[in-house]
C-alpha cells in the first residue's frame, strides 16, 4: 500500500472563515435573548393597556416624587393605569358613559395646574375649601370647559395637586361629586 494517495484524500479540509463561526451564535443569542425580553415586558405591557374591573369598592393610590393621592372607586368601576407610571391613570364608569383622567402632580398650584390641562377655555370656577390644616389648605377647583360637556379640576394639598379631567355629561355631575368626596392627597 505504498500507492498514491487520492487526491480527495490528499487536501484538507479548509477552515471556515471566523466571521461564518460566529454567526449562528450571534443569531441564536440574539433570539434567545428577545425571547426572555418579550417573556418579562410583554405581561407589564399587557397589564398597562387593560382596565381592571372590581365589584367591590377599592382604594386606587397614585404616587410621584413628593406626595400621593388615592381615590376610592365604587364597585363596578374599571382602572387603568398607564404602563410604567404610577402618577396617573383613568377610571371609567360601570356603563362605560364617564370617564375620568387622573394625574397627579407637584411643585404646582391649583388653578395653574386647572389651566394647563383645561383642553379649551373654561367657564367659571367654583373653588371649596376641603379642610384646613398645618400643612396647607387643601382645595378643589373645578369647571366645565365652554361649548363641551368636560369638566377639569385640581385637587391641592400644598404642592401636590392632583387633576381630573371628566368627560360625563351633565346627567353624571352627581357621580363625579361622589367620587370626588372621597379623594386624599398629601405628601
Amino acid at each position: 500500500m505504498t500507492g498514491p494517495l487520492p487526491a480527495d484524500a490528499a487536501t484538507l479540509p479548509r477552515p471556515r472563515p471566523p466571521r461564518r463561526r460566529l454567526l449562528p451564535i450571534v443569531v441564536i443569542t440574539v433570539l434567545v435573548a428577545l425571547g426572555l425580553l418579550a417573556a418579562l415586558v410583554a405581561p407589564v405591557i399587557v397589564r398597562g393597556l387593560t382596565a381592571t374591573v372590581s365589584p367591590q369598592e377599592r382604594t386606587i393610590v397614585l404616587e410621584n416624587e413628593t406626595g400621593q393621592a388615592s381615590i376610592v372607586l365604587p364597585g363596578g368601576w374599571s382602572w387603568r393605569t398607564p404602563f410604567g407610571d404610577e402618577s396617573r391613570g383613568v377610571a371609567g364608569s360601570p356603563d362605560r358613559a364617564m370617564i375620568v383622567e387622573f394625574s397627579l402632580l407637584s411643585g404646582s398650584d391649583a388653578s395653574a395646574a386647572l389651566d394647563q390641562i383645561a383642553p379649551g377655555p373654561l367657564g367659571p370656577t367654583s373653588e371649596e375649601i376641603l379642610s384646613e390644616r398645618a400643612t396647607g389648605i387643601g382645595e378643589i377647583l373645578h369647571a366645565r370647559v365652554r361649548d363641551q360637556e368636560t369638566v377639569v379640576g385640581a385637587v391641592a394639598e400644598g404642592p401636590v395637586v392632583l387633576t381630573f379631567i371628566s368627560s360625563p355629561s351633565p346627567a353624571y355631575d352627581a357621580e363625579l361629586a361622589d367620587l370626588l368626596s372621597t379623594i386624599e392627597v398629601g405628601r
